[in-house]
């Protein structure tokens, strides 16, 4: 018996990666593991080789997340591990001055406002199973910031990372 025996697991971009070896671990440990991802063919070839369940979600996206509390209304373990540093389409700069707006927007929507939106479902989906656990994961680039870090990231780490943090200790109030 694994330790995670009857429990139901959310992994958030497990469709490679490091999403995609802890959803493996937690299939290893006995858990029911969903696999998500942006991406629905990375999602599916993930959940087939692991023996798990998969869902095509976009952490931004409210309307994925609902399709998400319909098919599994609780939970027992979320990780919110998708996540986007703005180098994806290609690599280029992400400093404030030569970064797009769009790509702001769009780091934001997917590291922030999908870690908001998994927490959301989350803490309703273990309210109904009276507890349960919430795994927020974060890029260490933001201990690694120069010349050519993410512009979200120096923002952070010139304000000391103070708005960042007092979100994250808001999510966490309950």
């Amino acid at each position: 018996m694994g330790r995670l025996n009857g429990k139901l697991c959310i992994v958030t971009g497990a469709g490679r990666g490091i999403g995609a070896a802890i959803a493996q671990a937690f299939v290893t440990e006995n858990a029911t593991v969903v696999v998500t991802d942006k991406v629905a063919d990375r999602a599916a070839a993930v959940a087939e080789r692991i023996g798990a369940h998969h869902l095509r979600l976009d952490v931004a996206s409210e309307t994925d997340w609902a399709a998400l509390a319909k098919a599994w209304p609780t939970c027992d373990v979320l990780v919110n591990n998708a996540g986007i540093t703005g180098f994806e389409e290609a690599m280029r700069s992400q400093d404030p001055e030569h970064a797009t707006l769009a790509d702001w927007r769009a780091v934001h929507a997917v590291n922030l406002d999908g870690t908001f939106l998994g927490c959301r479902y989350a803490i309703g989906a273990m309210r109904q199973k009276g507890g349960g656990s919430i795994i927020n994961i974060s890029s260490r680039l933001r201990f690694r910031a120069g010349q050519d870090a993410h512009a979200l990231l120096k923002d952070r780490k010139a304000k000391n990372d103070a708005s960042f943090i007092g979100g994250i200790k808001d999510l966490m109030r309950g």
